[in-house]
């Protein structure tokens, strides 16, 4: 049987994360035809597509990695990143700071490095796993900052006043803008009365909005997708909410719920977010939030962040 399977798979071409149903039919010489029992299998999903992003905050010691993972529709077992001082020797890794829920489309994932040496350059890549097998991006490099000198015995101990880097603007920044530290103040919220506006306030008692806070480093357009998560089944190739698909494969539905835009600044950034946007309100649900920067020079890596709404 399952060299026919194999067979039919090169035949056919079946398409990826799907199932499929099957019986076999034979007949004799008298012309009726017998059926066997209905069985089915799955195909196992592509694996997974990766975009290795850029390092920020790189310091002394420390660093953080970003990149981005599309799933394939499938849930993923791991979600790392592979660093080291050589390119054939990535031997240390990360966890992702969270894991991607499954999907098809590329959702941002980054990491914390801590340990490193100081004027160093570092090689990494991000890979993650789904039952499909392994999917890794290109490489990155990174030279961690040269160690501050002690001052000398009897050297004067205070600090000078250092000046600071001047913000990329217009089209002098060199490079896509970064998006990291992204971070929220309520995870569960209800949905406010109000509409999010630049100037509004959101409650840290009440759980009632939430406050994202997130790190630019540059000025940039930072565009917020929220996108609405459902739990149904597989039918063919399509992901269908509602009893219909009981008994068929799980599987997560997504939609686009909402959009926002603002203008961010250099820095720490805090969007407060009511849950409601021109009018419209998100409906009780599990959503995450896709954050995405754009200037002159392009767009950032995506970062994502999940929340979910619950009802008054």
């Amino acid at each position: 049987m399952i060299g026919i399977l194999r067979k039919l798979a090169e035949a056919a071409a079946l398409q990826p994360n799907t199932t499929y149903y099957f019986r076999l039919v034979a007949d004799n010489a008298t012309g009726t035809p017998v059926q066997g029992a209905e069985a089915h299998f799955t195909t196992l999903p592509n694996r997974p597509r990766i975009a290795t992003g850029e390092a920020s905050g790189v310091g002394e010691s420390s660093a953080t990695l970003a990149g981005s993972v599309d799933p394939e529709g499938a849930t993923l077992s791991s979600c790392t990143f592979q660093y080291g001082t050589s390119p054939s020797q990535l031997g240390a890794s990360v966890p992702c700071s969270s894991l991607p829920l499954p999907g098809t489309s590329p959702v941002g994932v980054s990491a914390a490095l801590s340990g490193l040496s100081p004027a160093t350059t570092y090689y990494y890549r991000l890979v993650a796993v789904n039952a499909g097998g392994e999917g890794a991006g290109s490489e990155g490099a990174f030279t961690t900052a040269a160690a501050t000198p002690s001052p000398s015995p009897g050297a004067s101990t205070s600090t000078p006043t250092p000046t600071p880097t001047p913000t990329p603007k217009g089209v002098e920044a060199a490079r896509p803008p970064v998006v990291s530290s992204l971070n929220e103040s309520n995870p569960v919220f209800r949905v406010g009365r109000s509409s999010t506006a630049p100037g509004g306030r959101i409650s840290r008692v009440s759980p009632t909005g939430t406050v994202f806070s997130f790190m630019l480093d540059q000025p940039a357009v930072v565009s917020v997708v929220f996108v609405h998560e459902e739990s149904g089944h597989l039918i063919g190739k399509h992901c269908i909410v509602g009893r219909r698909g009981r008994g068929k494969p799980a599987c997560v539905h997504t939609s686009v719920a909402m959009t926002l835009g603002r203008r961010a600044l250099y820095g720490l950034n805090k969007l407060p977010f009511t849950g409601r946007v021109r009018g419209r309100a998100l409906r009780p649900g599990a959503y995450r939030a896709t954050f995405t920067a754009e200037s002159l020079a392009g767009g950032s890596v995506p970062a994502t962040i999940a929340f979910r709404v619950v009802a008054h």
